[in-house]
């Protein structure tokens, strides 16, 4: 049974053109187990590693940190950001839909549902839905709110 390090090896033996019978060889295995794993997955090598490029990359993105770096230092600073202006009022908007939150009249008004008008009058759901919506109630957040004191409109006579 190989491991995925050998696979991957046998792939990157044969993208560099590497003879199956040299694979092989070099890794003493059958030919037919290189070209089975070669027939799985005939894409390149999902990730090749090697040392030297992971140190040449390191080194250029030092170099361009440092160039970077240079010329953050020669821009000159702005006086007002767009994005920091946009931030105080996404903040004063938040703010202000929480003081609406706090002053809904759904809150300081008591409301009914439907579903509880339905429990008190014994009415099924939709007869109830009817008649709000007859009688001109609107919905709010895709339910009708009965103000408590409109409840006898909806009793059984």
């Amino acid at each position: 049974m190989l491991t995925n390090e050998d696979i991957n090896k046998i792939k990157l033996m044969r993208y560099r053109g590497g003879t199956i019978r040299g694979i092989a060889e070099k890794l003493s295995i059958c030919t037919r187990t290189v070209q089975k794993h070669l027939k799985t997955d005939q894409k390149q090598p999902k990730a090749i590693i090697l040392i030297d490029e992971i140190e040449a990359l390191k080194e250029i993105v030092k170099d361009q940190e440092s160039r970077i770096k240079a010329l953050e230092s020669l821009q000159p600073e702005p006086e007002k950001n767009k994005d920091q202006e946009s931030i105080t009022n996404s903040t004063e908007v938040t703010q202000q839909k929480e003081e609406l939150k706090n002053h809904d009249p759904i809150i300081e008004k008591k409301y009914i549902t439907v579903k509880e008008l339905a429990e008190r009058t014994g009415y099924k759901e939709r007869t109830l839905q009817n008649k709000c919506k007859n009688l001109g109630y609107n919905k709010v957040n895709r339910h009708y709110m009965i103000p408590i004191e409109d409840v006898e409109k909806f009793e059984k006579k």
